[in-house]
């Protein structure tokens, strides 16, 4: 019997100059594995990433790996710590442990075996401790103990003793540099180690990295957490203000402006060029622990970080960052506003309040920070609404006008929860206020509200309220119906009929009201509907055909005509083709179960600007980069596994490559299994690292399967009594 398993790989700023104590409005958002999930040692020391994007752990346990979905770990012949990494061209991985140096790379059974290259030292220098850095360079892979540095190339090592202590080893470009105790930072030349600095700032000072920052520019990282720039053969200081002494092992390159370093006390602090940190992520931003060995930057500008019986990824490159304004004790937010260069969240206990740096493509990279509002607090503040240039606030205490640093009471009524206004011009002149009982009248008058008191109908709970152009008042109640109202005259009161399932709605429950394109849509359990004026019953929105199907809660158009909707715990838009008149539907994975479900609220400033109401705060989404940015998804088999009596894995996630570097045809390796061995595991994955909780698979085994399983999170099919055949299993993503 024969297998063939091929894979199908289907896709379905500058920063400002900062001042002392300023930071990024927005963080990132961090997922925290512990050591019971990666299932390694307390420590790790290095990490780095092969061309597949699987990510390499140097753990005091050996070589861990992950995949997006399943870790897996290598241990070194002596189960010794690997402390340093490196991945060439051709994924060939270098590693250097204690005692012990060599490489992994794949077997002919698809996982990886060890190399050792201890064998090739002379004798007289095989008495070392650690390697501490692992770098290719040219022809050659070189791995720093603190007595010797080792050059191995073709089947030979050389060895660079050390003048009086190797301190560290780097390469910036096509440069190799190293640090000696007694000789200063060396630069490596003709196959010799030639002095670039021999005076340094200090006689203790220790190198930790070598970061590549712009054209042409070197920022030098210090263990004792400072920053210089080499420039002409010369150190110059650049974190002057403000510098704490403490153990900073490890950093790393974002982009040519930014890098992050990793702090043994601090947890992971952003750094512009200019040495200034202008974002801290500790535990209270959400790491597990703050206590940094190494960072990495990945290829989506993921930060990854290893701390103390943790590996975090600090989604730093993504288009999604979270706004919280009180780290201490996270509120979730209801509203969002931004009003005369301050960005306004309203939240369940008050209203934050934060400047926004003016001309600011991306608000969330302003350099600001939250305040509580005066007496916003006690309470929920459900609404921020502008009405004729002024900032109003619906709270669960009344309804308030936001003036400089005051509340200005309007109406005392308990729970406001929208604000209508019942006409299109400038100045608006009356206004339908939705509260916990029924309906208010806001009134405005030489430039000042007050309120025109309650108005007699029916008493229910108008959170979602719209006018159409005739002028009809449509309210919505999520459990009861969609009431169908009519002012009077003196608008002192109005007159309700309350709309069912047997008036065309597809329930009586999950009904909400919205306006969108000049018209009023009515969001159901099956997309959207809109009332026949002519046969006074609900029918599809045929316009909005899109949304069939969907259950929708939310609805918010935005400049360019696109419709953004939340829909059970996702969100998404349906984005706008002028041209043809259509939408395509984008749903945000990443976001998925964050934003304020039952409360949803988007603030569509504009496409750099996208505020999603959250749990936690606000949700920043710049959708242009997200756009601009997004990758396909890519699918990695993780393994294979014949399931019999006993167990046996025949695929381990590794193709062979050739002397080239390129994969092996996979049917040049199509195993062939005796009839027996007829039952099979499939395990497949994706390094979607931030979103790969949310990604879905479907799989199909030809010769097996007539059609392509339905989509799911699930990464694992398993397969019994096959019978006798020739089988190919495919996966997409």
């Amino acid at each position: 019997m024969k297998y063939l398993f091929i894979l199908y790989l289907i896709a379905s700023f500058f920063l400002p100059i900062t001042s002392a104590g300023q930071q990024l409005i927005g963080l990132p958002l961090v997922n925290n594995y512990n050591k019971t999930i990666y299932q390694g040692g307390s420590r790790t020391w290095d990490i780095k990433q092969d061309s597949r994007g699987i990510l390499y752990f140097g753990n005091s346990e050996g070589l861990i790996t992950f995949d997006g979905r399943y870790w897996k770990s290598y241990a070194l012949p002596n189960h010794t710590i690997i402390r340093s990494l490196w991945i060439d061209d051709h994924d060939r991985i270098y590693v250097g442990g204690q005692g012990e140096f060599g490489y992994f790379e794949p077997a002919q059974q698809g996982g990886l075996t060890y190399t050792s290259l201890k064998a090739l030292i002379p004798e007289e220098y095989r008495n070392f401790a650690d390697i501490w850095n692992t770098i290719s360079f040219g022809q050659s892979v070189f791995f720093r103990a603190t007595n010797v540095i080792f050059e191995f190339k073709g089947q030979k090592i050389t060895v660079h003793p050390a003048a009086a202590e190797w301190y560290f080893m780097g390469k910036v470009g096509e440069s190799l540099f190293a640090q000696d105790k007694k000789n200063g930072l060396l630069v490596y030349r003709n196959h010799h180690w030639s002095p670039l600095l021999v005076a340094l700032p200090y006689t203790d000072m220790k190198i930790s990295a070598m970061i590549p920052l712009g054209k042409d520019r070197i920022v030098i990282s210090t263990l004792n957490n400072q920053n210089y720039e080499l420039k002409d053969r010369a150190l110059i200081r650049l974190n002057k203000e403000g510098w704490e002494d403490s153990y900073t092992p490890s950093s790393a390159r974002i982009d040519d402006s930014t890098f992050v370093i990793g702090n043994a006390k601090d947890g992971c602090h952003i750094r512009h060029i200019n040495g200034k940190t202008i974002q801290r992520i500790g535990v209270r931003e959400g790491l597990q622990n703050k206590n940094i060995s190494a960072v990495f930057v990945d290829q989506q500008q993921y930060i990854w970080v290893a701390s103390d019986n943790c590996i975090s990824v600090i989604s730093y490159g993504s288009a999604l960052r979270y706004l919280r304004p009180n780290l201490e004790n996270d509120v979730t937010g209801l509203s969002s506003l931004i009003f005369d260069y301050k960005l306004y969240l309203s939240s369940s206990n008050g209203v934050y309040v934060a400047p926004i740096t003016k001309g600011m493509k991306d608000q969330s990279r302003s350099l600001s920070s939250f305040s509580l509002f005066p007496k916003s607090d006690g309470g929920e503040a459900w609404l921020l609404k502008e009405l004729n240039g002024h900032l109003l606030l619906g709270h669960n205490k009344g309804l308030f006008q936001v003036k400089d640093q005051s509340l200005i009471p309007i109406s005392n009524r308990t729970g406001i929860w929208n604000v209508l206004p019942l006409s299109s011009v400038f100045p608006v002149d009356h206004a339908l206020v939705g509260t916990y009982q029924g309906f208010e009248l806001l009134h405005y008058e030489q430039g000042s509200f007050h309120s025109g008191g309650q108005l007699r109908g029916i008493l229910d709970s108008y959170r979602f309220i719209e006018q159409d152009d005739r002028k009809t008042i449509w309210a919505s109640h999520p459990y009861r119906g969609i009431y169908r109202m009519r002012l009077a005259a003196d608008r002192q009161s109005y007159q309700a009929d309350l709309f069912t399932k047997k008036n065309g709605l597809p329930s009586d429950y999950q009904n909400f009201v919205f306006k969108i394109k000049d018209q009023v849509v009515f969001a159901t359990e099956k997309g959207l509907y809109r009332y026949d004026y002519g046969k006074h019953v609900f029918v599809p929105a045929l316009d909005f055909k899109v949304f069939d199907g969907l259950t929708i809660r939310y609805l918010k158009e935005d400049q360019d005509g696109n419709i953004w909707f939340c829909t059970n715990k996702s969100v998404g838009v349906a984005q706008f083709d002028p041209k043809g008149k259509t939408y395509q539907l984008v749903k945000f994975p990443e976001m998925e179960g964050m934003n304020t479900s039952g409360f949803d609220h988007i603030n569509t400033y504009d496409k750099n600007n996208i505020y999603i109401v959250a749990e936690k705060g606000i949700i920043h989404l710049n959708y242009e980069k997200y756009i601009k940015e997004a990758r396909k998804p890519t699918v990695l088999l993780s393994h294979v596994t014949v399931k019999s009596s006993r167990d046996s894995i025949i695929f381990a996630g590794y193709f062979p490559k050739n002397l080239s570097g390129n994969d092996k045809k996979l049917n040049a390796e199509e195993p062939q299994l005796a009839s027996n061995l007829n039952s099979f595991q499939f395990a497949f994955s994706s390094p979607s690292y931030g979103i790969h909780e949310h990604v879905e698979f479907s799989y199909q085994l030809v010769g097996y399967d007539e059609n392509w399983s339905p989509w799911a999170h699930v990464s694992e099919k398993s397969y019994t009594n096959l019978p006798s055949g020739h089988y190919r299993f495919q996966v997409k993503i």
